[in-house]
């Protein structure tokens, strides 16, 4: 289990259980891992969601990344994201530029349960007026494989469930 408020609370890590006192049980909803032979926690995502508009994914799968900060994706899939935000700029180096005022709302979707990502943590400040989204591209093989990070996992309690090989989100108390 993995938990992290981004409210600068501290994470916490428990091994062999969770906390219910991180979050609201009745909101627990399991993804099954896909047999992947790679030995990470790889599960289907179900669609992304920007600004209330669904990109419309199909047989995407998702790294869940602890060691990653940001969320990258497929170049094309990146662009979709951003196409769905107006004032996001491509900077040429697999990242996109976005005023800091701004507030978007970007959700995933994994087994049918929409969970949304902080705008604070969708954005990273680099001075008083510019930041870049915290979703950035990469060249890779399989262009339906993300890996999901921080951005988004700080925003949910997390639970990985090795024995029966899936990975838990609930809402944070």
């Amino acid at each position: 289990m993995l938990w992290r408020d981004a409210d600068q609370s501290p994470s916490e890590l428990t091994i062999d259980g969770s906390n219910l006192d991180r979050y609201h049980g009745d909101t627990l909803t399991f993804t099954h891992v896909v047999d992947n032979n790679g030995g990470v926690l790889e599960i289907p995502i179900d669609n992304y969601v920007v600004n209330g508009d669904e990109l419309n994914l199909q047989d995407h799968t998702g790294i869940i990344d602890t060691g990653t900060t940001r969320i990258i994706l497929p170049q094309a899939d990146a662009e979709a994201l951003y196409d769905a935000i107006p004032t996001a700029i491509d900077n040429g180096d697999w990242t996109y530029a976005l005023p800091c005022d701004e507030q978007h709302e970007v959700s995933l979707v994994f087994s049918g349960k929409t969970w949304s990502i902080d705008s604070r943590d969708f954005t990273v400040e680099i001075d008083e007026d510019d930041c870049i989204g915290a979703v950035i591209y990469a060249d890779t093989r399989d262009d339906t494989l993300w890996h999901i990070g921080t951005a988004f996992l700080r925003n949910i309690y997390t639970i990985f469930d090795q024995g029966n090989r899936q990975v838990g989100f609930a809402q944070l108390a």
